[in-house]
């Protein structure tokens, strides 16, 4: 029983530290909790509390997204400049990964959206001021999302841990 904890914490763990590289980290945990939860009968780990978990992980998913263009658009950006900083931010990610592992998905990701909402409103206006502030915002937005992603992977965790 002691190993199936520790490597239900080290899971766990992993799946925080993953997020800021842009990889689904709360579905690992939810994934952790889940197979905790077979393996001991949904006995302390419920079947309704991991749904409840995976409907947090789905959530952080869509809000990831939401924050980067609601971010991109406080500074500035238009709806496809919003669009672009969401396509630039996967793209990045992908590039990055393959470009610089480990490091490589979280530069990408961040630069790819600013590059995004930035080649957006430059082609749109032709005024690299405005294209570079909603470049900026797509910036802010993506580190932020990546930042509350990761305080409700922590919180996710601690709703597991006081369950185990």
């Amino acid at each position: 029983m002691w190993f199936l904890l520790i490597i239900i914490w080290i899971i766990m763990f992993a799946g925080v530290l993953m997020i800021p590289f842009g990889l689904p980290g709360t579905f690992i945990i939810s994934g952790a909790a889940l197979v905790y939860g077979l393996l001991t009968g949904f006995d302390g780990i419920t079947l309704p509390f991991v749904l409840i978990l995976f409907w947090i992980a789905l959530l952080m998913e869509g809000l990831d997204y939401v924050i980067l263009a609601r971010m991109a658009s406080r500074y500035g950006a238009s709806r496809g400049g919003q669009w672009l900083a969401i396509l630039g931010s996967i793209l990045g990610a992908i590039i990055g990964t393959v470009t610089f592992p480990v490091v490589g998905s979280v530069i990408g990701a961040i630069l790819g959206a600013f590059l995004g909402a930035f080649l957006a409103e430059y082609v749109k206006a032709r005024d690299s001021a405005t294209s570079f502030r909603a470049g900026w915002g797509a910036f802010l937005g993506r580190a932020g999302a990546v930042l509350v992603k990761t305080v409700a992977a922590i919180i996710m965790v601690v709703m597991i841990g006081f369950r185990l």
